[in-house]
């Protein structure tokens, strides 16, 4: 996939450029300066599609809202469609994204995501997948549609999880700035002190 730069105010307008990787509101190119990339906002380029695959990932942008590492490739978000529309029965045109987590419990390069989000802004589904690197034909996704009861007692859990998260990172904000001024007041008395032996 390639991209041509529409910003009139960008210094690259015109431009067309390798598409490294994208997401939902951003695509990162080669750039032939710095180090090798540079990013630009979605609304700021026109994309150039080269092959079916780029023009599903554009036609459901929506679907980049889930993040996939490196060596997990796009092929899994037509998988994930797929699946998707399986279980609602019907087109998927939206998502709202609720949670997004990934882990790679081995180093043999498998992978598992769950996945917190409602289909279309209405249906909730839990969806649980697993894969293995650089094998689009490892998929294992499971998805579960959650009641109305289940999914607000879901959504509270999680919202209370937010909290206890944003709580600890106020916290680790506080110590900082105790660092911060406990080392400035000593800078401070160890300058007076130097003064006073002059």
């Amino acid at each position: 996939m390639k991209v041509k730069i529409i910003n009139k105010e960008s210094e690259d307008l015109g431009r067309q450029f390798d598409v490294k990787r994208i997401n939902y509101d951003q695509v990162i190119v080669s750039y032939p300066t710095g180090n090798g990339m540079k990013t630009f906002s979605s609304r700021d380029v026109e994309y150039i599609t080269e092959c079916e695959k780029d023009e599903l990932l554009l036609k459901n942008r929506f679907i980049l809202k889930i993040k996939i590492p490196r060596g997990v490739g796009s092929f899994f978000y037509k998988a994930l469609i797929d699946s998707i529309e399986e279980e609602i029965n019907g087109r998927l045109y939206d998502i709202n994204l609720l949670k997004d987590i990934y882990k790679q419990p081995s180093k043999r390069g498998r992978w598992e995501k769950e996945i917190l989000l409602q289909a279309n802004n209405t249906t909730p589904l839990n969806i649980l997948c697993n894969g293995e690197n650089f094998r689009k034909d490892s998929y294992n996704i499971n998805i579960s549609r959650l009641n109305k009861e289940e999914f607000i007692e879901r959504c509270r859990f999680e919202m209370s999880e937010v909290e206890k998260q944003i709580k600890r990172r106020r916290d680790l904000i506080k110590h900082y700035e105790m660092a911060i001024n406990s080392y400035s007041k000593g800078d401070e008395e160890e300058s007076k002190a130097v003064v006073k032996t002059k």
